[in-house]
């Protein structure tokens, strides 16, 4: 009996140490296919196969002292070495999704409000990304790990709650640093012994076009191969990667890193069936759109706050007071100097608008797929309203890009910003997407920000239509099929009937908002005209 124990003992050993060794060959050949970004000298650096080898027993003993500890740490404020304590955390439960998912929260949200200034805060988001891109190393489909990536550079790089300030800090902070000579590559950083960062990776060439090994195929299911679905860490931001559509010459917006991991998340689940832990299927569906609205509505204030500023104005921090700033001048109105610097802020500024004008239908593309997908149809309604919203918006950002090309045709730029034997046809352009911009405005306001009772009232009249009594009165569906010549006309009945009968217009803020872009257009077409 006991013979036969000692040979199952020795058989044991013998069955882990060939699992090991084959672990090692498959990890060897792991790395040479996809070399690890931080150094494999560093303890931490270790897999979480070694880790078991080594702890045996102790490590469930081990993990429960370390959440104990780095926890009460968090409360009292203690950080000395708790993002190392969280590593190790993740190294002895690789494959709990739900510890991934709260441990780079926890970093990016938690602990990141713990620093003292806003330049400790970014890097202890970045760390927060870092974490969710080392579980993606070894599991690089992890549909909870991408959603969680992309949200943190949504929620706490691109869009943050707090003042406008801090958010454009990191937005031109982030951007900057994912050019060309403004840090160092994961290579890079793997090279240099995996110190913790204080910077995000570069992600452009000299050139401004995202590093070959960023999007570089990985083999695929054929499920997610017939998706498209390439596995490269920005497959999704290579549309907009080529020398025709300009590159990434100002760095990578936070907005588009989120963009990009949002829509890898959607992708795997629709081809997979993978599903997040917490977070239902529409709004993983629906959140690459929301991502690339932001996006553009980031590059639109950013615009705008480079047109004020080379034309000497300005700068107030909310994008409706910036609005109009700007929105009068002729085109003939001189900009602030004829410097190199003043030159290339406006370039910037025209490459933004359209850029911005880009994303902006990209955002109506993906809102349409949202809308249009059967297993959806439940929440769609709340998306119609966005979609109409960036097909407004993508108008006005071509108008805005076009017209100031013209002012910058006419300026003593050298070399020139535009090319002015194309003057005329920017101010042909720049016409019809002001003019459309201000059907797609007015009808965002009536479709949307009109009582339904005052529209079934007015709408008619204007119109000249008797609607069906035997249907429910759809007024989105008559703004649809009337003349877009004839929204102002029909905006301008509904403020008289409400104005007569002293009714107060639900969601006034809004409408407002929409008149103010209005009112843009309708300033800079009389100055076309």
């Amino acid at each position: 009996m006991k013979r036969g124990r000692g040979a199952i003992s020795v058989l044991l050993i013998l069955s882990l140490l060939a699992t090991g060794g084959m672990r090692v060959l498959v990890q060897s050949e792991h790395d040479r296919i996809l070399p690890r970004p931080r150094a494999a000298s560093r303890l931490s650096g270790m897999d979480s196969f070694a880790l078991g080898l080594l702890l045996g027993g102790l490590r469930g003993p081990l993990v429960m002292v370390l959440w104990s500890t780095s926890e009460n740490q968090k409360i009292a404020k203690d950080l000395e070495d708790i993002d190392t304590k969280i590593e190790w955390i993740r190294l002895l439960q690789p494959n709990f999704d739900s510890v991934h998912i709260f441990q780079m929260w926890n970093l990016a949200y938690n602990l990141s409000v713990m620093m003292a200034n806003i330049q400790n805060k970014y890097a202890m988001i970045l760390s927060g990304v870092d974490y969710g891109r080392s579980v993606l190393e070894d599991r690089p489909d992890n549909l909870n790990v991408l959603y969680q990536v992309g949200d943190i550079y949504f929620n706490k790089l691109g869009n943050p709650v707090g003042p406008p300030s801090e958010r454009r800090y990191y937005n031109n902070r982030l951007a900057a640093e994912t050019m060309a000579g403004h840090g160092k590559t994961s290579a890079q950083m793997a090279q240099s012994g995996g110190v913790r960062r204080t910077r995000h990776d570069v992600l452009l060439d000299a050139n401004g076009l995202i590093l070959p090994a960023l999007l570089a195929p990985r083999p695929q299911s054929p499920a997610l191969a017939a998706a498209g679905y390439s596995g490269a860490d920005l497959q999704y931001l290579a549309p907009l990667n080529t020398p025709e559509a300009g590159g990434f010459p100002y760095g990578i917006h936070p907005l588009a890193l989120a963009y990009n991991y949002y829509e890898r998340a959607a992708v795997l689940q629709a081809a997979t069936g993978q599903r997040h832990l917490y977070i239902g299927d529409s709004v993983i569906d629906s959140r690459p759109a929301v991502a690339l609205k932001f996006w553009s509505e980031n590059m639109w204030e950013h615009a705008l706050r480079l047109e004020s500023r080379v034309l000497g104005k300005a700068l107030p921090d909310d994008l409706l007071a910036l609005e109009p700033v700007t929105a009068s001048l002729p085109l003939n109105s001189p900009f602030i100097d004829a410097s190199e610097a003043t030159r290339k802020q406006l370039q910037e500024a025209v490459f933004t608008y359209h850029r911005a004008a880009d994303v902006c239908k990209l955002a109506v593309a993906k809102y349409q797929d949202h809308i249009t997908n059967a297993k959806y149809a439940d929440s769609s309604d709340s998306y119609f309203s966005h979609r109409d919203t960036a097909l407004a918006l993508a108008e006005l950002l071509e108008a805005d890009g076009d017209y100031l090309s013209v002012m910058a045709a006419s300026a003593p730029f050298s070399p020139p910003v535009v090319d002015k034997t194309r003057v005329d046809a920017l101010r042909r352009s720049a016409g019809q997407h002001y003019r459309r911009s201000i059907e797609l405005y007015y009808a965002m306001i009536l479709k949307y920000y009109t009582d339904t009772a005052v529209a079934a009232v007015v709408y008619p009249q204007v119109l000249g239509i008797r609607p069906d009594p035997s249907k429910p009165f759809d007024k989105a569906q008559m703004i649809q099929n009337a003349d877009p010549k004839r929204y102002a006309e029909i905006n301008k009945a509904v403020d008289s009937y409400m104005s007569a009968k002293k009714l107060p217009r639900d969601l006034g803020e809004d409408v407002q908002e929409y008149l103010t872009y209005i009112h843009r257009a309708e300033a800079r077409l009389k100055n076309l005209e």
